[in-house]
């Protein structure tokens, strides 16, 4: 016999289908996050991320999993075959992730140097106080801020920013003025959400991911502000080192590739035979000492209203790992300059701004990706480039 279903049947069928595939979407990105494959490349591992950090990607009650402690293990020991397929599983892979990162990323500060700082060359001190902060920064700023970015541990979205600049400038530019010049940074500002990014090598390995932060709007902003002020005036007092062509207004990895390719031109152009070393440095800017990045910045002629500032915005930093909606537990930031800030390029730069100096051989650097090159005719030409 024929049995005619009811409209309220179809309906509440249809609404069942539906749940259940919504329920597949949400699971497919986090199972397809911890997934070993070859033929996904970095860039899709860059948009997955981005939808991790702006809570695109989301978990149903499958896998709620929570906060989950980053010192419980200090081991990495996920060597998984296959794909996790369980709440377990997922939340094994998070933690062992989650503790890779955070071994990585904080470690203990290193002892004070014994050497001296080179001296200042610089004869023009930056502008005291808050002299160079003005309303229509801070309103430029508002409205060139990436809509699209994801916001950072304080929940406040660049969009509500950036439709609202007209009414914020004035509010935002009494908080940087009263943060530049009493020194003292807002807390939110100084907390960071770690998304592991795919580098390369096998992806059930945490360390081959790398950790990337995502910080304050706000404080992104302000820190924008304070670095075109300092390159200014580290441009204008030709403090840089020609050397380096990361991070630089006018340089690039372009500019980096023409002016050692000349260099090496030249060389063979003379008859001479060229070796080469390439540095890079491991963790490098994680392992910036805070004290002594901070006397550098006073050598060459920062003013203390900015060093000050600076260095209370380095202090208590705490960070957490964000893996598919899993955050860990806040850890403190002992050294490093901020990787995701918008200050700490600039600041790595000027601390090993006088990595060349006393070398014979020709130095070219890129952020922390440093070559030496020079003509060698002989052993000791060799042996003195080594």
């Amino acid at each position: 016999m024929y049995h005619h279903k009811s409209g309220s049947q179809k309906r509440k069928q249809k609404r069942e289908r539906e749940q259940e595939d919504e329920r597949m979407k949400n699971k497919k990105p986090l199972l397809q996050f911890f997934k070993k494959s070859s033929d996904r490349d970095a860039g899709e591992d860059c948009v997955d991320a981005g939808k991790v950090s702006s809570g695109i990607v989301e978990q149903d009650n499958f896998c709620n999993t929570g906060a989950i402690d980053s010192t419980s293990s200090n081991s990495v020991s996920c060597n998984k075959t296959s794909s996790p397929t369980t709440c377990a599983e997922v939340e094994e892979s998070a933690s062992c992730r989650i503790s890779n990162v955070t071994e990585v990323t904080l470690i203990e500060e290193v002892e004070e140097p014994v050497g001296q700082v080179p001296p200042n060359s610089c004869t023009v001190a930056s502008a005291p106080t808050t002299q160079w902060l003005a309303q229509d920064m801070v309103l430029k700023g508002l409205h060139t801020i990436n809509v699209n970015k994801a916001p950072g541990p304080d929940g406040i979205h660049p969009r509500v920013l950036r439709e609202l600049g007209a009414e914020l400038q004035w509010p935002l530019f009494l908080i940087f003025s009263d943060s530049l010049s009493s020194g003292m940074v807002p807390r939110d500002w100084k907390k960071a959400n770690v998304i592991p990014i795919f580098k390369k090598g096998v992806r059930s390995q945490p360390g081959n991911y790398r950790p990337v932060s995502l910080t304050s709007v706000v404080g992104k902003l302000f820190e924008g502000l304070l670095r075109d002020h300092i390159q200014n005036y580290v441009v204008e007092n030709a403090i840089m080192s020609s050397n380096q062509h990361g991070f630089m207004k006018d340089r690039s990895c372009q500019t980096n590739l023409i002016a050692f390719y000349d260099e090496v031109s030249k060389k063979l152009d003379s008859g001479d035979a060229v070796d080469i070393i390439y540095l890079d440095f491991a963790k490098a800017f994680d392992t910036v000492p805070h004290k002594r990045l901070l006397s550098k910045l006073r050598s060459i002629g920062l003013s203390e209203v900015v060093c000050t500032w600076i260095e209370n915005w380095l202090q208590d930093r705490v960070q957490r790992v964000v893996v598919n909606g899993t955050f860990s537990t806040w850890s403190k930031v002992l050294s490093g300059v901020p990787q995701g800030s918008v200050l700490g390029p600039l600041l790595f730069n000027l601390f090993i701004n006088d990595l060349g100096e006393g070398i014979m051989s020709n130095v070219s650097v890129f952020a922390d990706d440093t070559k030496l090159c020079r003509p060698v005719n002989s052993i000791q030409d060799v042996t003195s480039l080594q």
